[in-house]
């Protein structure tokens, strides 16, 4: 799943908060169609 999101720095940061809080509320299925950066 996370090799999709190789993006800027500052993307990555904000991806990793997003990674902490998708992941606790219920693994990696929420974070399939996050932001619109994922295309």
């Amino acid at each position: 799943m996370k090799e999709k999101y190789i993006k800027p720095d500052s993307d990555i940061q904000k991806f990793a908060a997003v990674d902490v809080i998708t992941t606790s509320g219920g693994g990696d299925e929420p974070i399939v169609t996050p932001p619109d950066w994922n295309d």
